[in-house]
C-alpha cells in the first residue's frame, strides 16, 4: 500500500508502524483448550509439545468459551505476534 509522506520523519513513521503491524500479525493461528478461564485477550500463550519454528509464545488476540453436555468446556484462543523463538525453525 502506497502512502503520501509530508517528509522522511513521517515516511520513516509510516515504515516503523508497518514494520510492528507485520510483526504482530505473523504466525497467526488458533489453539482450543480444556477451560481456561484465565485466558484473556493480549495476554500470552505458550505453546509447547507442537513442533520446533511452532512452539514458543504468541500474544492472544481473543478468547472464546464454550460449554457443551458432549464434550464440555473448552476455551478457543485466537493467536498472532509470535516470540520466544516461535515462528523460527531451525532444523
Amino acid at each position: 500500500v502506497r502512502t503520501a509522506a509530508a517528509d522522511k520523519q513521517q515516511a520513516t513513521q509510516i515504515a516503523e508502524a508497518r514494520s510492528e503491524e507485520i510483526r504482530r500479525d505473523g504466525g497467526e493461528g488458533t489453539v482450543t483448550l480444556d477451560l481456561a478461564p484465565e485466558a484473556q485477550a493480549e495476554g500470552l500463550c505458550m505453546v509447547s509439545g507442537a513442533r520446533p519454528g511452532i512452539n514458543g509464545s504468541y500474544r492472544i488476540v481473543s478468547v472464546t468459551h464454550r460449554a457443551s453436555r458432549s464434550s464440555g468446556a473448552t476455551t478457543t484462543l485466537s493467536l498472532k505476534q509470535p516470540g520466544d523463538g516461535a515462528g523460527l525453525d531451525d532444523r
